[in-house]
């Protein structure tokens, strides 16, 4: 399943379940200065588990994990650009009705 069709009632226990893992995990042996969240929505964004999951990943200094940027993206894109879609979430936004579904 996608994020989408997640039921309000699970959308409402992710985080909640999430901030548990994190304590337990920063109270464990497991080495961890930090938590990611990671929620992969579709398999162009690395999801290989098709249904709604949420990674909590411990993180310690210099383990090397993070997010990386193509080769050739480093710069940011100019504030036009980050206008341009921006304005074209928001007219989106204005599509899905208050429930999070799609009209």
């Amino acid at each position: 399943g996608d994020l989408q069709s997640l039921d309000e009632d699970s959308a409402r226990a992710l985080i909640p379940a999430a901030q548990r893992v994190a304590e337990a995990l920063r109270r464990s042996a497991v080495p961890c200065d930090g938590v990611n969240l990671l929620l992969a929505d579709g398999s162009v964004a690395g999801q290989t588990v098709f249904h709604v999951h949420l990674h909590v990943i411990p993180r310690s200094r210099g383990d090397g994990f993070g997010l990386r940027r193509p080769l050739g993206s480093l710069r940011s894109p100019g504030r036009a650009a980050l206008e341009a879609t921006a304005s074209a979430i928001r007219a989106s936004l204005d599509t899905i009705d208050p429930s999070g579904k799609g009209s």
